[in-house]
């Protein structure tokens, strides 16, 4: 039984160095072809060396003719041993055959979620709702809040607390943006993070702070969203884009893809020359810019400036500058759809073969030539 499968073993392994071998021939890829310069030399070397065992005699009176003749065998173990070494070289310069092909998401997606925290971000998000004066929030900015400033754009803010949602209440527009991040990362991210897209979360308001850098870590990423609360402040939309732009030049590589998804209900001004130096820098960054307009200001015809620049960067770039109004919860929500189905719309896959070596089919036949080289040696040296 054991010799019967030993024997199917070995009749496999011929059979798959065959096939191998003749597929190494006729589509050569080769990855180290430079041990093919050394092919002349051990040629040279060889026949010195196969010089001296080939010691044949014969006899000059009567000559041999056929096979077993002295000429014969001398070439035929001359081109055995120039055969073994050119599969040695050919060896050497591993052989690989094609296994097969796997298609494999490329992610490059750095995400950054910035959320507007002035104090209008409080009203309800509600068709009509009243729209509430950004001042009249001021003095409900958290006492206990920390702002962590090291002279750098990437300011931190630790609030001391996050308020829980009720569920009995309406939600408010912060609450809305902590919904529409908390949507993201569940659906942009994944549980591996060597396969995942990074993701961070800003908050802005007469400033800009980094609430979680970059990361490809789901988990803490989502329980970071819990301190998506406690609006104060008002709305300066100049210094969250220029901020989020040094962001995302200092920390992502130029061929990453970079995304900056803005929830506001934000009015501020931007001044057009700035709004132009925005929209080339946006532009050559490549950042990729969505808006979800909160509240009853950004409805349709209202002519906002930060509309104004998502529309100029939009004509410049048409995968960039898209804004999408939220006056009730069925909006944002439509609205957080419609940027995950955008994005996954441009997911890049890239094709990866995946190649299997196969200089062990070579060296078999090395090793067969070598045998045969030997036993023309062998014979010859018996010719009278």
């Amino acid at each position: 039984m054991n010799i019967t499968h030993y024997l199917g073993g070995a009749w496999t392994l011929v059979a798959n160095a065959y096939h191998d071998y003749w597929t190494a021939l006729l589509q050569p890829h080769l990855l180290h072809p430079g041990f093919g310069f050394l092919l002349p030399v051990l040629i040279y070397l060889a026949l010195l060396w196969g010089n001296r065992q080939v010691t044949i005699r014969h006899s000059t009176l009567a000559p041999h003719k056929g096979l077993r003749s002295w000429s014969t065998l001398s070439l035929a173990a001359y081109a055995s041993l120039i055969l073994c070494v050119v599969h040695i070289d050919f060896a050497m310069m591993s052989p690989v055959v094609p296994q097969a092909s796997v298609q494999h998401l490329k992610q490059t997606r750095n995400v950054c979620v910035a959320n507007d925290f002035s104090g209008s971000m409080d009203a309800i998000l509600n068709d009509g709702a009243k729209e509430l004066a950004e001042d009249q929030q001021r003095a409900a900015k958290d006492p206990a809040s920390l702002i962590i400033d090291s002279g750098t754009n990437d300011k931190l803010l630790a609030p001391a607390g996050a308020t829980a949602v009720d569920p009995n209440k309406p939600m408010n527009r912060l609450q809305a943006a902590q919904m529409a991040t908390r949507y993201f990362i569940r659906n942009r991210m994944t549980d591996d993070p060597s396969n995942t897209d990074r993701f961070c979360m800003m908050r802005f308001d007469d400033d800009l702070y980094l609430m979680a850098p970059l990361t490809d870590d789901k988990i803490v990423l989502t329980l970071r969203t819990a301190q998506i609360a406690n609006t104060s402040g008002g709305t300066n939309f100049v210094v969250a884009l220029q901020k989020a732009y040094e962001y995302f030049v200092q920390n992502t590589s130029d061929n990453s893809t970079r995304v900056l998804i803005m929830n506001t209900d934000g009015f501020d001004a931007i001044d057009p020359q700035k709004r132009a130096d925005f929209i080339q820098r946006y532009k050559d960054a490549h950042i990729k810019f969505y808006v979800i307009g909160l509240g009853d200001g950004w409805k349709e015809g209202n002519q906002l400036d930060l509309q104004k620049f998502a529309d100029e960067l939009h004509a410049a770039d048409p995968t960039s500058g898209i804004v999408f109004r939220a006056s009730n919860p069925g909006q944002m929500k439509a609205a957080m759809e419609k940027i995950n189905e955008l994005e996954q719309a441009q997911e890049v896959y890239e094709t990866l073969d995946l190649n299997r070596d196969v200089d062990y089919a070579f060296i078999l036949g090395a090793i067969g030539f070598a045998l045969l080289f030997f036993g023309c040696v062998t014979v010859a040296g018996r010719v009278p």
